[in-house]
């Protein structure tokens, strides 16, 4: 009986400690901690690629430019001429059309949007070397350019190509292109034949390059224009749209100093477009009596 009494007290802790263990339990069944309901089976943890892309991820959406009509009108509406004295000159349609060229050529056959054009363009390609060179032309298969100018005519073709050869002795360059330009006349007497002007390189480039600097290549584009006759052979130059103030590549507008960011494709695209549209409105009032 002694024995009883003096072990009671133990006993009633531990009955009480059962009793808070089991209202215990009770209450986390009956009221679930917060965190548990965040994650269930039906919805595991959140991971790295749920999160969504960031604004700095996101591609930029060119701007289109203004057509040059509205910033005539804009500029001075009583000025526009009457309606029947302006030929039309909307940017044209590429099919049928032949691009030829180096590796800023490939930036706008990949970035561009000439997407019904052939293409002949491979980095590296230059007047010194395009004779030997074979490229895949869609269903026709690899071909070397004359293959391809023999096997298909061309309503225009597209001629961009010499920063890479213009290491080779002086004069040797411009007269291997000259004799493309003549090939290209020889075997698509029919097409219009667009001779475009070298691309300049960023002005570090430049002033620290002996041999591809923006002097050579103004050189080597004038040499160029002089072969344009503007009825069958016109020249354009594209380096008014990317130059900055010094007449140089700009740099914002380029990747590595010569090639440039794939948003400048999409303006060089609708440019040359646009610019063919000219050409063509200009032979058409040519003809006109």
């Amino acid at each position: 009986m002694y024995s009883l009494c003096r072990h009671r007290p133990i006993a009633v802790l531990l009955l009480t400690a059962l009793l808070f263990a089991a209202a215990a339990g009770y209450c986390r069944h009956s009221h679930p901690h917060p965190m548990d309901g965040d994650i269930t089976m039906s919805e595991p943890p959140r991971t790295i690629s749920d999160s969504p892309i960031s604004s700095a991820d996101r591609p930029a959406i060119p701007e289109v430019p203004h057509s040059p009509a509205l910033q005539i009108m804009e500029a001075a509406p009583e000025k526009m001429p009457e309606p029947e004295a302006v030929l039309p000159s909307e940017p044209v349609s590429m099919e049928n059309c032949l691009l030829i060229g180096d590796s800023r050529t490939v930036g706008l056959q990949m970035f561009g949007t000439l997407e019904n054009a052939d293409f002949f363009a491979a980095a590296g390609l230059g007047p010194q070397r395009i004779d030997r060179h074979c490229i895949e032309i869609g269903d026709l298969g690899k071909l070397t350019l004359t293959d391809l100018l023999a096997r298909r005519p061309y309503e225009r073709i597209y001629l961009m190509m010499g920063i890479n050869d213009v290491g080779y002795p002086a004069g040797s360059t411009i007269k291997k292109y000259a004799g493309l330009v003549e090939q290209i006349r020889t075997l698509q007497p029919n097409a219009i034949l667009i001779l475009l002007g070298n691309l300049h390189v960023t002005k570090a480039w430049s002033d620290n390059d002996p041999i591809i600097n923006n002097l050579i290549l103004d050189t080597f584009n004038a040499e160029t224009a002089a072969l344009a006759d503007d009825q069958s052979i016109f020249y354009l130059d594209p380096n008014p749209l990317f130059d900055d103030a010094d007449g140089a590549l700009s740099a914002d507008k380029c990747s590595d100093g010569a090639h440039l960011r794939p948003r400048c494709y999409i303006e060089w695209s609708q440019w040359l477009a646009a610019e063919s549209g000219k050409i063509l409105c200009s032979l058409q009032g040519a003809d006109t009596p």
